[in-house]
């Protein structure tokens, strides 16, 4: 009987919590009149390229995530509070393993050593979210990201990346690490981006980049205010005699695909 529910979980396509849930509805796979009460047990029972469904707006705990999973919360947010030295949600799927989290609200509540969404391994896309009051909202490492419509409010570090970025003088734009951000809101941060040892660009003397704003026109979209630090770098390749270099970050169009492979 062991075996059996062992292998009967990470096959359900859908699965769902809720505030009112037991996680020992994992029994019946979280399914939605039986919702689990935490993102973690609920993406055992889900299988690579499935949904977990949010049905309220509470807090569900922490989430390691190691395959293609949709999280999605209510329009009002699912919400994780992050404890000191922990992180709220950390991705280590496979290298091409597609992560979509939308309407998630994550504070570190001004905790310390707090991180939101760490990307170690995967490719997240980050929709209509909320990261604030954490160390580092979102870090991502030599790997890729897409940010839209998330706001990123009061964090030590909004957004870090480590990892060598893409060279913008050289076609077509390819590099390990890149995150793009559109639209939402940057604001109060200490620091809203930081680019750790991007690497230098042979062409034009300049760093090379890892965080890129969406543009229409000459506009950058994301509104990005009062930050003391707008772009820091850290790092060998970081230099801060180089004309823009790790002290600005780079900007994209619709025609543009920083994200090639």
């Amino acid at each position: 009987m062991l075996v059996l529910v062992s292998g009967a979980q990470a096959t359900t396509n859908r699965t769902f919590v809720s505030n009112s849930g037991d996680d020992a509805n994992a029994a019946s796979d979280c399914k939605r009149p039986t919702p689990c009460r935490t993102f973690a047990v609920a993406f055992a029972h889900t299988q690579s390229g499935g949904q977990i469904v949010a049905l309220d707006a509470t807090g569900f705990g922490p989430l390691t995530i190691t395959h293609p999973v949709t999280v999605i919360g209510p329009a009002d947010s699912s919400y994780i509070s992050v404890a000191a030295n922990t992180v709220g949600i950390t991705l280590n799927a496979g290298a091409n393993d597609r992560i979509v989290i939308r309407n998630m609200n994550i504070s570190g509540d001004g905790l310390s050593n707090t991180t939101g969404i760490l990307v170690n391994t995967g490719r997240l896309v980050l929709q209509n979210s909320i990261l604030k009051e954490l160390t580092t909202g979102l870090k991502v490492n030599s790997t890729k990201a897409d940010v839209t419509n998330t706001d990123f409010i009061g964090n030590t570090v909004a957004i870090a990346t480590t990892g060598t970025g893409i060279d913008t003088n050289t076609f077509p734009l390819t590099g390990p690490t890149s995150v793009r951000i559109a639209f939402g809101n940057v604001l109060d941060n200490g620091t809203a981006y930081q680019m750790n040892n991007p690497g230098t660009a042979c062409s034009g003397n300049c760093n090379k980049y890892t965080i890129f704003a969406f543009t229409i026109g000459n506009s950058v979209t994301v509104n990005q205010a009062g930050n003391t630090n707008v772009a820091l770098g850290t790092g060998a390749s970081c230099d801060p005699n180089v004309p823009s270099g790790c002290m600005a970050i780079g900007t994209y169009v619709s025609t543009g695909n920083q994200q090639a492979p």
